[in-house]
C-alpha cells in the first residue's frame, strides 16, 4: 500500500569564519532542513535554509549559484549582512509529459526582524524527440519594504547533441 510513497529529507550545517589573517568579523552559520515526500511521481517539500548574518557579513558562497536556491528573481545573489532565512514550499511533477515546478519562498533576516518579502517561482518544460526541450520559467518577488518588486520571465530551448 505504501510502495508508491518515498520520504525525502535533508539536513546540512556549516560555519563560516575568518581564515588565517582574514577579517575576524566574519562569523556566519549555514543550515538546511528539508522534509517531503513523493507520491506517484508528485513531489512536495517544505524547507528551511539559513544563510547566517552577523551585522558585518552574511554567509557567502562565492563559487556557487544562489539562483537555483534563493529565488529565481536573483534578489539574494549576495547574502545580506543580517543574513537570510528562506522558508519554502516546493511542488513538482509531470502532467501530460510536461514537467511542472512551483516554489513559494518567504524571506526573513537572520538578525533582527526585517521581512525581506516573498517570491513565487513557476516552471513548465517539455522534452520531445529525445533531443529537444522547450521551457518557460517565471519569478515574481514581492519586496514588502526591502529592495524592489521584481518579475522575470524566461522562454528557452535546448538541443542535446
Amino acid at each position: 500500500q505504501f510502495e508508491h510513497i518515498k520520504l525525502i529529507y535533508t539536513a546540512e550545517a556549516a560555519q563560516q569564519s575568518d581564515y588565517q589573517d582574514g577579517d575576524n568579523g566574519i562569523d556566519a552559520d549555514y543550515r538546511l532542513l528539508e522534509l517531503g515526500m513523493t507520491i506517484k511521481g508528485v513531489t512536495g517539500k517544505i524547507g528551511y535554509e539559513l544563510l547566517g548574518g552577523d551585522d558585518f557579513s552574511g554567509f557567502e558562497t562565492p563559487l556557487a549559484t544562489k539562483h537555483a536556491f534563493n529565488g529565481w528573481a536573483d534578489t539574494f545573489l549576495n547574502t545580506p549582512a543580517d543574513g537570510l532565512q528562506d522558508t519554502y514550499l516546493l511542488l513538482t511533477g509531470k502532467l501530460a509529459g510536461i514537467k511542472l515546478l512551483g516554489v513559494y519562498h518567504d524571506f526573513q533576516a537572520d538578525k533582527g526582524s526585517e521581512d525581506y518579502g516573498t517570491e513565487i517561482n513557476l516552471l513548465a518544460a517539455k522534452k520531445f524527440a529525445k533531443r529537444y526541450t522547450l521551457g518557460i520559467k517565471y519569478a515574481s518577488y514581492n519586496a514588502d519594504n526591502w529592495k524592489t518588486d521584481t518579475d522575470k520571465l524566461w522562454l528557452w530551448g535546448q538541443l542535446k547533441i
